[in-house]
C-alpha cells in the first residue's frame, strides 16, 4: 500500500486531542490570550517598561491575570507566595488532587501512567483509541460525506460508512493545520466507503486510482506552515545572522550584535 495512504490514516484517525489543566484566570474566568492582558494589566500598573514582553501561556500568566497591582508586584517583583489569590490560583492549576486527597502534577492526569495510589488520575479520561467496526460489509457509495475538513464531518463520514455506530464515541481527531495535511484529509473525505475500508481494517484489497492519485498529488505539498515557521521559529538579528525566537528577549544575547535583546520590555520593581 503507498506510504500516502498510511500517512492519511493517521491524519484522519490516530491523532488525539490534548489535555489543558489550567484554563483559567485567578478569578475564574476563561483567559483568551493572558499574555496580552498580562501585560496590559503590568504596564497600566506601571511594573513593565514598553518593548517585546517574553510571556508563556501557563499557569503563571493565567493565574497573573486579574490581580491588584499590589499583588501583581509581589508575584514579578517579590515573593509570589505573599499573593494569596495568585498562591491559590497557582496550586489549582499545577496540581491535580486524587479521590485519596493526595495530590499529583496536573501534567500526570490523562497521561495513561496511575500517578495516584488509587489510579483516580486515570479514571475518568476520555477514551483515546477506537475500535472501528470492521466485521460487517462496507457499504457503496461515499457515506453521505463527500468533503470536508473537520473532525465532526470526519465522524460524520466514519458513521455514514459504518465503521463508527450511531453512538460510538470518537475522540482521536486533530483538525489539520498544514497544506498537506488538508489535502489528506480532503482526499479521505471525498473517497468511497470501500478504499476508506481497505485502510482502516487492514484488508489487501487495492484502492481505487482515484484514491491513489489524490493522495500521491498531496505529497507535493507542504507539511508546515512557512508563515508559522518564520514567525515562531527564526529571528533575524540586525547583523543577518538568524536564531531561534524563543531565544528573543530571553535575558542572554544570542545575536552577535546584541540584537535580540534590545528592544524587550522590562519589569519596573521598586
Amino acid at each position: 500500500m503507498p506510504t500516502p495512504l498510511i500517512r492519511a490514516l493517521l491524519m484522519l484517525l490516530l491523532f488525539a486531542m490534548p489535555l489543558y489543566a489550567c484554563e483559567s484566570s485567578s478569578s475564574g474566568g476563561a483567559v483568551a490570550d493572558p499574555c496580552t492582558t498580562l501585560q496590559d494589566d503590568l504596564m497600566s500598573c506601571g511594573l513593565l517598561s514598553s518593548g517585546q514582553f517574553r510571556c508563556q501561556d501557563d499557569c503563571s500568566s493565567r493565574c497573573a491575570v486579574g490581580l491588584e497591582c499590589g499583588d501583581l508586584s509581589l508575584v514579578f517583583c517579590g515573593d509570589p507566595d505573599s499573593a494569596p489569590d495568585f498562591k491559590s490560583c497557582y496550586d489549582d492549576c499545577t496540581t491535580f488532587t486524587c479521590a485519596s486527597g493526595e495530590t499529583i502534577e496536573a501534567s500526570w492526569e490523562c497521561d495513561g501512567f496511575e500517578d495516584c495510589a488509587d489510579g483516580s488520575d486515570e479514571l475518568t479520561c476520555p477514551d483515546q483509541s477506537t475500535d472501528f467496526r470492521c466485521d460487517q460489509a462496507v457499504p457503496g457509495g461515499n457515506g453521505g460525506v463527500a468533503s470536508g475538513s473537520t473532525c465532526s464531518q470526519a465522524k460524520q463520514k466514519l458513521k455514514g460508512c459504518g465503521f463508527l455506530g450511531t453512538y460510538d464515541t470518537w475522540n482521536d481527531c486533530n483538525p489539520p493545520d498544514t497544506p498537506a495535511e488538508t489535502c489528506f484529509m480532503q482526499c479521505s473525505m471525498a473517497a468511497s466507503c470501500a478504499d476508506l475500508g481497505i485502510l482502516i481494517c487492514n484488508t489487501p484489497d487495492t484502492p481505487s486510482e482515484s484514491f491513489v492519485s489524490c493522495v500521491n498529488e498531496c505529497e507535493s505539498l507542504p507539511d508546515d506552515d512557512p508563515a508559522v515557521t518564520v514567525v515562531e521559529e527564526a529571528f533575524t538579528c540586525a547583523d543577518g545572522e538568524v536564531v531561534a525566537s524563543e531565544w528573543v528577549c530571553d535575558g542572554l544575547e544570542d545575536c552577535p550584535d546584541g540584537s535580540d535583546e534590545i528592544d524587550c520590555a522590562t519589569f519596573v520593581c521598586i
